[in-house]
């Protein structure tokens, strides 16, 4: 509501009395913004924090707080529609922050999907409307949802779904012959987005 451009307006989120992010910006005079931080917390269990900007000399209402659980280890579902023994060794020897339950999809029905913050679907290759009602109203309700596609993809069964849930359309499917080399990737692309650092020209992998 101010008549004057505020400049590098810092703002800061503490979680258990450690600075977690940092984010500055300037903000024009009359003016809103929405400010996205991101930060992994190192602890489980229950965790107190706020947010703080520095806003002089009015400083009252600088902080807000929040709090948030941290499971010590988060349950998903991975629903089979096809053998994923590669990915029960990732949760079994280096993802050990999960707990998965593993489900064929023939056998989805089963499940309370509201047990789990994640569901991976692997090899799925067609939604009947029962199974994409289940899955929109995961997502509704905050969920996550990570979908591999498998070889006999059905695009009909998967477009209809993906247009329930807004999330765009498959195109045609192109087999690529073996030992193809990949002369250039599109590293800006959204899928690549927190996997390589952005400040080096040759775009290590950020581990």
């Amino acid at each position: 509501d101010g008549e004057k451009e505020l400049k590098d307006i810092n703002l800061r989120v503490l979680l258990n009395d450690q600075v977690m992010a940092i984010n500055n910006q300037n903000m024009s005079e009359s003016s809103s913004n929405d400010i996205e931080v991101s930060f992994t917390p190192q602890n489980s269990g229950w965790l107190s924090g706020y947010i703080e900007i520095n806003d002089s000399p009015i400083d009252f209402d600088n902080l807000r707080y929040f709090s948030l659980y941290v499971p010590e280890k988060e349950e998903i579902l991975v629903v089979e529609g096809q053998n994923s023994t590669p990915v029960k060794v990732l949760f079994q020897s280096v993802f050990d922050q999960f707990n998965p339950t593993f489900l064929s999809s023939r056998n989805i029905a089963q499940a309370q999907l509201s047990d789990y913050r994640s569901i991976i679907l692997l090899g799925v290759d067609q939604f009947s409307s029962g199974l994409t009602d289940q899955l929109k109203t995961f997502l509704e309700e905050g969920g996550s949802i990570l979908f591999f596609p498998g070889d006999d993809l059905e695009l009909s069964s998967i477009n209809s779904f993906y247009q329930v849930v807004k999330a765009g359309s498959f195109q045609e499917t192109h087999s690529v012959d073996p030992g193809v080399e990949v002369k250039e990737s599109e590293l800006d692309h959204p899928v690549f987005e927190g996997i390589f650092t952005s400040n080096r020209r040759n775009r290590e992998v950020d581990a």
